[in-house]
């Protein structure tokens, strides 16, 4: 159940412009992890507040409710906006804070899109015009991902993007991006060379020399390919087993852990629940899709990112769609973006009749409430 962000928090002291945004902010839950080190707030509202805002929040809920403990606070921000906002404007009204993200998660990332030019060819299509460079061919479909995860996942936009590489124009453009990567590879270097005197910043790897072919999260590159026995991968069929309820992969009987359990990357594991909502995104290669699941088993939620075969697609689908018990097996992945654990590389999906021995408790500890935990 929703409450007030002041329910919630009733002790938190903040500016009373962002007094004034909180009013209309509801609490949807709050998670932290058993060892109490990481605290997660889920946030839903009707009003846009700047990401600078949503880190100064974060700052001011550990300084002054945790102040001795070593605890990271991420917010995570969701908002039903009114119909006055097309993705035109929001661009427009909300890139800086996009840029104000994209800033402290890659230099790169940052500097692609703030150099490149946006245009809307119809409500729900835009074209991302890019410099065509080695770097932004390799970082694009990681620039166009992280759009979708603002424009689609927290905002509620329905967008399709469209990358459009157009040759160089001014070269004063050129120069501040080789700046800002030859600072980014000095950066990187200080931190190999002398890693106790630094935090742990978010750092990308220096860009490829040459272009590189995007692998998707999950998926061997063809050098690893070419090392394997036998050579490149084999294709495998949607479902390899003739038990009835696996959808998708092999069959499997390990043991399923809470979501709220899950402690960074832990490996290959199993979980089961209620799928949430579900959202594909064809990759470049025009082969391939992503599928994008969100599970729940009322502990906690997950994203789970699973690849497939256009041919394939419809009758995944079929199978895992808004409502749907599921168990799934996959391995654990930090998406450095948004600071959540995902489950890729998806060894099995089998289908569930219910959830059993799962449920929800109110509980209120140390001045913060946690929604729920498992019985």
């Amino acid at each position: 159940m929703e409450k007030n962000f002041f329910e919630v928090f009733p002790v938190l002291k903040v500016s009373k412009q962002m007094e004034q945004l909180l009013a209309d902010t509801q609490v949807q839950r709050v998670v932290s992890n058993p060892a109490r080190t990481r605290l997660r707030v889920y946030l839903h509202g009707t009003r846009l507040i700047r990401k600078k805002d949503i880190f100064q929040l974060e700052n001011h809920i550990k300084n002054q409710l945790f102040p001795q403990q070593e605890l990271t606070v991420k917010i995570v921000e969701r908002y039903q906006l009114s119909g006055q906002y097309t993705p035109e404007t929001l661009i427009d009204l909300y890139k800086d804070s996009m840029l104000e993200e994209m800033k402290v998660y890659s230099l790169l990332i940052y500097n692609l899109f703030r150099c490149a030019r946006i245009e809307f060819d119809t409500q729900n299509h835009m074209k991302l015009y890019l410099e065509d460079s080695i770097v932004a061919k390799s970082r694009v479909d990681e620039l166009v991902e992280i759009l979708y995860k603002v424009m689609r996942d927290r905002c509620g936009m329905e967008l399709t993007i469209e990358p459009v590489f157009e040759p160089r124009k001014d070269r004063s453009r050129k120069e501040e991006s080789d700046r800002q990567i030859t600072n980014e590879i000095h950066r990187i270097l200080a931190r190999v060379q002398n890693p106790a005197d630094h935090s742990e910043a978010q750092v990308e790897p220096a860009a490829p020399a040459q272009p590189a072919k995007q692998v998707s999260a999950g998926e061997p590159s063809a050098q690893t390919a070419a090392r394997r026995p036998g050579g490149p991968r084999r294709e495998y069929p949607l479902r390899r087993s003739d038990n009835p309820d696996v959808v998708y992969g092999r069959d499997f009987e390990d043991e399923a852990i809470a979501i709220d359990q899950i402690e960074g990357e832990m490996g290959e594991i199993a979980i089961r629940g209620k799928v949430l909502s579900v959202d594909t995104r064809e990759l470049r290669s025009g082969e391939k899709s992503i599928v994008i699941v969100t599970l729940t088993d009322f502990t906690d939620s997950i994203v789970i990112k699973i690849f497939s075969k256009n041919e394939q697609l419809g009758e995944l689908l079929s199978e895992i769609k808004k409502g749907a018990f599921l168990k799934i097996k996959g391995v654990t992945a930090f998406d450095r973006f948004d600071s959540e654990l995902t489950l890729s590389s998806i060894a099995g999906i089998k289908k569930l009749r219910t959830l059993r021995n799962t449920g929800w408790i109110p509980v209120r500890k140390s001045g913060w409430s946690c929604t729920a935990i498992q019985k």
